[in-house]
């Protein structure tokens, strides 16, 4: 074969392609251009200190059903730092279970964007409940707010001038000391957050 010429293919493997990452939303809003996460707070002890956290697991046991709340001492729930850049902005609902020692009494909610040291409210609302265990749920307009990557979404929950009182922060929803029971008056503390989607 002195005419012939011999060619040699390499042979190149190409790795296959990541499979496409697929947000989980609560729901989405179609008009805002959201998908809509829910969160659940609750607390851990962490080497005798407890912390106050947010996650997405709704089955998760909290390290206490419940959360005392101290007139004016806020109780901030936080979620790990993002990975990846996010914009928050819509219609936020938060939503837990209360028992109060007075009549009427009133609740703080926000939403904030902790940046390093600097902490920026993105939404908030007063709620006024009474003294016995209840319901309560609120609804917060957002501003529109960009976190970077490392910052954390925090929900902060604070009793404003008023006696202590107690709200349910238990993903797994089992009855409470005092608010209970939980078929009646979920001690779950839950926050549904929208994020801007390209849809």
């Amino acid at each position: 074969m002195d005419g012939d010429k011999l060619m040699v293919l390499s042979q190149i493997t190409y790795p296959p392609p990541p499979p496409n990452a697929i947000a989980t939303f609560a729901f989405t809003d179609i008009a805002e251009g959201t998908g809509v996460f829910l969160f659940q707070g609750f607390n851990a002890n962490l080497a005798g200190t407890i912390s106050y956290n947010l996650t997405g697991d709704n089955a998760l046991f909290s390290q206490t059903v419940q959360t005392g709340l101290v007139s004016n001492t806020p109780k901030n729930y936080d979620l790990s730092p993002f990975n990846l850049p996010k914009v928050i902005k819509g219609t936020a609902i938060v939503r837990f279970s209360t028992k109060g020692a007075l009549s009427t009494e009133t609740v703080s909610v926000k939403l904030q964007r902790v940046s390093g040291v600097d902490v920026t409210d993105v939404g908030s609302q007063n709620i006024t409940i009474d003294g016995t265990p209840e319901n309560t749920c609120t609804v917060m307009s957002l501003t529109t707010t960009h976190f970077k990557k490392g910052d954390i979404l925090r929900l902060r929950i604070m009793a404003v001038n008023t006696n202590d009182l107690t709200i349910g922060n238990d993903p797994a929803n089992r009855d409470g000391a005092e608010i209970t029971p939980a078929a009646t008056y979920p001690t779950k503390l839950e926050a549904y957050v929208p994020f801007r989607i390209d849809l």
